[in-house]
């Protein structure tokens, strides 16, 4: 499958994203002043500044089902794909 949206372990020991991650899969949060200066800001339908900050998960079931839920594709890291149930 060519996909550019990865599940993967983070170092805190939580699961996340990376790669070509969607905004429809992300949360939608005000926008900080870091946001801003690094083009990672836009406006909302209510004209506030926002971001899109990809969710972490502590399961990798959970981020599997985040995903699924918006019928995005994506690939699992090899190492990880023992811990799915």
């Amino acid at each position: 499958m060519n996909v550019g949206l990865y599940i993967m372990d983070n170092p805190a020991g939580t699961f996340g994203f990376v790669g070509n991650v969607p905004t429809k899969i992300c949360d939608i949060v005000p926008a900080s002043k870091s946001d801003v200066l690094g083009g990672r800001a836009f406006y909302n339908e209510n004209g506030d500044l926002v971001t899109a900050k990809s969710p972490t998960f502590t399961d990798i079931n959970d981020a599997v089902a985040h995903v699924e839920k918006f019928g995005v594709g994506y690939e699992i890291f090899e190492p990880l794909k023992k811990l799915l149930k």
